[in-house]
């Protein structure tokens, strides 16, 4: 059979459009494709678990919470060496889960406020308070970091602090 990512003029790996062998590239650089998805999935199951009871707003704040930590993809702005460098640092410490759950709640937060005056709900269930908000978004970031740990590339769990790699 073909590569799975097999084109007809030939391979096509990891979406380079070179050969596999031309660019190092194996079945697990097809699997990057899918990170951010995974890391949705996960925070939209464990939305459907008794913690979407605790009010409206919590699926949001787990979507965008369990996807934040990858922010760091701004650093590609400076270059590869620029994105490596920062890349699983600082939004994969303790300081950046913090942080990356008190803003993703805050989003969903205010999202929720102007959606509502613009387009009153009919039936509104009861708010998740921000507190909870905030609280289902860090787990929704520690997650995204806990599945990010046992890859190969590893992760700086402890940054700023350390900048030691943990895989």
């Amino acid at each position: 059979g073909r590569h799975p990512r097999q084109g007809r003029g030939g391979t096509r790996c990891c979406g380079g459009g070179r050969g596999e062998r031309e660019s190092g590239c194996s079945d697990a650089g097809i699997l990057r494709d899918w990170d951010n998805l995974i890391h949705w999935l996960v925070g939209a199951t464990l939305a459907r678990t008794p913690r979407s009871r605790a009010g409206r707003g919590t699926t949001a704040a787990l979507s965008i919470a369990s996807n934040a930590p990858d922010v760091d993809i701004v650093a590609t702005a400076g270059g590869a060496v620029k994105y490596l460098e920062w890349h699983r640092s600082l939004t994969h410490g303790p300081l950046g889960i913090a942080g990356l759950g008190v803003i993703a709640a805050a989003l969903v937060w205010l999202g929720r406020r102007f959606h509502d005056a613009r387009w009153p709900p009919k039936n509104p269930e009861p708010d998740a308070t921000f507190s909870m908000l905030v609280a289902v978004s860090i787990i929704g970031v520690l997650l995204h970091v806990l599945m990010d740990l046992p890859t190969s590339y590893g992760t700086r769990l402890l940054s700023p602090f350390s900048w030691r790699w943990f895989a």
